[in-house]
């Protein structure tokens, strides 16, 4: 990490623990990300998101990737195919990334990134995923999502903290505040994409301590 933060004149932190989002946003502004905050793939020109993936010592994610924002008010109405979501999966660059909390974000390195295209079984088990989610919320409201939901996607609160809120019109045309919520890949689907691909396990040395779940990145 210090040879790409040093070559674009970013600063690395020193705290690992307020440093989640870095190592993501240093591989965006290093390669040339446009979207920003947009909810469009990173490399809008190409239709290539870029996902960075905190690794285990065997090379196995350590945690859910986010995609995007869940919109809330569109789910029940838009169809999968025509969603913000589906346009940033239609091409993913997945890049391995050391994670272990005891390692310094200054020699941590990036693992051997690949190219995602999804497969038409792929496609449709999203879109499954996507119609459970939005019957869901017409049978059950907001209320009912949660993260037992899913096959491939998860839903998880996204925000700063509880008082991060956003505004929902409900089918009887009342609008609510509820938790803002987001979309993840499970790792245990990153995973599968892991091993068809070419990338090669990152090993730490043997001295370092057992996996630790925290989510450091």
């Amino acid at each position: 990490m210090q040879e790409i933060a040093h070559a674009i004149g970013a600063q690395i932190p020193g705290d690992t623990t307020r440093a989640k989002g870095w190592v993501g946003q240093l591989v965006e502004d290093a390669l040339g990300a446009t979207a920003g905050n947009r909810a469009v793939p990173d490399f809008e020109a190409l239709g290539i998101e870029l996902k960075t993936v905190p690794v285990d010592p065997d090379g196995r994610p350590r945690e859910s990737t986010y995609i995007t924002i869940l919109p809330l008010n569109e789910l029940a109405r838009a169809t999968f195919r025509t969603t913000s979501l589906a346009k940033k999966l239609n091409r993913v660059l997945f890049v391995p990334v050391e994670a272990h909390p005891q390692l310094p974000l200054s020699v941590r390195r990036l693992g051997s990134p690949f190219l995602w295209y999804p497969t038409h079984q792929h496609m449709e088990a999203l879109e499954n995923d996507w119609n459970q989610f939005a019957e869901c919320i017409r049978k059950n409201g907001v209320d009912g999502l949660g993260s037992h939901l899913g096959n491939i996607l998860q839903i998880r609160p996204k925000g700063s903290d509880a008082r991060d809120r956003t505004k929902v019109h409900t089918r009887g045309g009342v609008t609510i505040e509820t938790m803002r919520r987001g979309l993840y890949l499970r790792p245990r689907f990153v995973q599968q994409l892991f091993s068809q691909s070419f990338h090669m396990p990152i090993k730490y040395p043997r001295d370092f301590p057992p996996r630790d779940d925290a989510n450091d990145i």
